[in-house]
């Protein structure tokens, strides 16, 4: 697979993203809609990055990975899960009604949730998140963020294991618009750095039919 061509990338300032939100948020919306791909450099700063890797780690350390259906509740805990390739006949009869591939998988994920305390870094950063992705959709600020509206955000951390974590090529559209919000982009925050924090693999697109690692470009783009 490879690197992504530069051509097809915009990078943005993190801070001048947060300055003019309005201007570059249009920008990042007219930019998708061409076909590239934005990196936005600094939108989170290291204590952020950090905190957010370290809330994932502590959580790892304190509860057992369960596995197999979660059910989200107002109020409940953090959730650490791993995700592997096991499929029940449920998991194949709603692929086929919501008409995609299943997502075969193994990694760790952790679900954060807004009402439950973290560090401060890690809270602001999941907010600093949240009102990015509500500017991109068009919606109110505090949209997905005040379950009784109807929408409550789940933040998840997504650890892919040593040696064969992975997650198969998928897309998330039909996801997007169960919940009301058509949209042509995602929203990927980078935690981790290849050739420091692993070797092989990494995120990639799939442009004009041809699959592209966006991790090798990415990884150059360091943390302020």
């Amino acid at each position: 697979m490879q690197s992504i061509p530069t051509e097809m990338i915009a990078e943005i300032s993190g801070d001048a993203l947060r300055g003019a939100p309005q201007k570059y948020s249009d920008q990042i919306k007219h930019v998708i809609g061409t076909g590239k791909v934005v990196l936005v450099r600094g939108y989170l700063d290291r204590d952020a990055v950090h905190s957010v890797r370290e809330t994932a780690v502590a959580l790892n350390r304190a509860q057992p990975a369960t596995e197999g259906k979660l059910i989200y509740r107002d109020g409940c805990d953090d959730i650490h899960n791993r995700e592997a390739p096991q499929f029940r006949f449920r998991d194949r009869i709603r692929a086929k009604l919501e008409r995609r591939s299943l997502r075969f998988r193994r990694f760790h994920g952790y679900k954060l949730f807004l009402w439950n305390k973290h560090d401060d870094h890690c809270d602001q950063a999941i907010h600093d998140i949240i009102l990015l992705r509500n500017r991109l959709y068009g919606a109110e600020p505090d949209f997905a963020v005040d379950m009784t509206k109807g929408f409550f955000t789940m933040v998840c951390v997504q650890h892919y294991e040593r040696g064969g974590g992975y997650l198969t090529e998928h897309s998330d559209a039909n996801f997007h618009a169960r919940q009301g919000l058509v949209t042509h982009f995602e929203i990927i925050t980078l935690l981790s750095k290849k050739g420091v924090d692993y070797d092989e693999g990494g995120l990639f697109v799939r442009l004009n039919g041809r699959k592209v690692s966006v991790d090798d470009f990415a990884s150059l783009c360091s943390v302020r």
